[in-house]
């Protein structure tokens, strides 16, 4: 069994549709058991947005969790751009799994994110000069990989090229300008480097790994659910555009409460108002969206009360409406419901893009969640069900 530790839900389910592409039994966990039998185990931290100790506490409880369950080797992913705790988290897998070397390549070349002479760039710009400076979690002035990591004194960093050597007891991170680039790295990873990064450098690892891609893996003839919620947490221009084009073809929006999104000192009131809105558009539209569609916010602490809310009116319209499809945009977001209504285990069933998986819960037979992140776009299979 291999198993990958995700620092939030969407890259977890985004590493769990890799893993259904090439073939493997999967399952998604918030919390590791120690009966598991499936050939890729995918455990959500959620611990992106913890403090740099409490994420590094975590991760080291979590791996040696893994070690006793007796995996076969751990892939840590990282987020692609280089938001969260990863110099902490990779210390901890480190640590506790006793390797000798980490070995993280957090570049995603297939989509256009590569990293070359130490610096980042999406479709050859500087990453901190992209839509993603926008974005709340990046706080980020520079591109310079080793700077994005964020190290500490606790232990050594560096850049390394694919002819360098890979030092001992040092964090490295890779140059990887193709997808070539990442296979050649996986050819290096023997049992003593840890592996980690993103999802296209998990990929060049299952295929070194010897593992081939299912030509059955992607169903085309998918039958969603008639009842569908949609949540959009992520403040992507794409995740507004879409809203856009929902709202043309019938979709029914619910939007915040003004006074939800001024911070209302008494939320209750408004959070029952919103949820009743969104079960009575259920009585004469099968398909309704939740969202916040309000002006960009930066600040950490109201973007993380403006996703509890969400959360809120989610668990409210479950208890009252019979959902069979539940779509969820942004990993904080996802996060976020996942916590409130206590889901611990998950199994990928479809991906319908990349990124973009469909799962059955523990617990709620009738239920299919699907979850992206918010970068990326919703596939036509999704738009076209609106």
């Amino acid at each position: 069994m291999i198993a990958v530790i995700a620092d939030d839900f969407t890259g977890a389910a985004e590493l769990g549709g890799i893993g259904l592409r090439y073939g493997m039994s999967v399952e998604i966990v918030t919390e590791v058991s120690k009966k598991e039998n499936v050939d890729l185990l995918v455990v959500s931290s959620d611990s992106r947005t913890l403090s740099a100790e409490k994420a590094h506490e975590k991760i080291i409880k979590i791996t040696k969790e893994l070690i006793k369950i007796g995996v076969e080797w751990i892939y840590k992913k990282t987020d692609s751009v280089m938001r969260g705790q990863i110099f902490p988290e990779l210390k901890a897998v480190y640590k506790a799994s006793g390797m000798k070397k980490v070995m993280c390549n957090p570049a995603n070349p297939t989509l256009g994110r590569t990293i070359s002479d130490g610096t980042y760039y999406i479709k050859g710009k500087f990453l901190h000069e992209t839509g993603f400076a926008e974005i709340p979690g990046f706080d980020f002035t520079s591109s310079n990989v080793l700077e994005l990591l964020r190290p500490d004194k606790s232990m050594k960093s560096a850049f390394v090229k694919l002819n360098d050597e890979i030092p001992e007891d040092t964090i490295c991170i890779g140059e990887a300008s193709s997808f070539y680039d990442l296979k050649e790295w996986a050819k290096q990873i023997d049992q003593n480097i840890l592996p980690a990064g993103a999802a296209d450098f998990f990929t060049a690892m299952l295929e070194e790994k010897g593992h081939k891609i299912n030509v059955n893996s992607i169903d085309q003839n998918i039958e969603l659910g008639k009842t569908a919620l949609f949540v959009f947490g992520s403040a992507y221009i794409k995740s507004r555009n879409f809203i856009t084009e929902a709202t043309k073809r019938g979709c029914s929006v619910c939007a915040i409460p003004i006074e939800l999104f001024n911070n209302h000192a008494k939320p209750e009131k408004y959070l029952d108002q919103w949820a009743q809105e969104v079960i009575n558009e259920f009585k004469h539209s099968s398909k309704v969206i939740v969202a916040i569609n309000q002006p960009i916010i930066k600040l950490d602490s109201f973007s993380s009360q403006l996703r509890e809310y969400t959360a809120a009116i989610v668990k409210k319209v479950l208890k009252e409406v019979d959902i069979n499809e539940l779509f969820i945009e942004g990993g904080a977001t996802v996060s976020s419901v996942i916590r409130m209504i206590k889901l611990k285990k998950f199994t990928p069933e479809h991906e319908l893009a990349h990124g973009v998986v469909r799962m059955k819960v523990e617990g709620i037979p009738k239920l299919n969640l699907t979850i992206k992140p918010g970068s990326y776009k919703w596939p036509d299979k999704v738009f076209n069900f609106m």
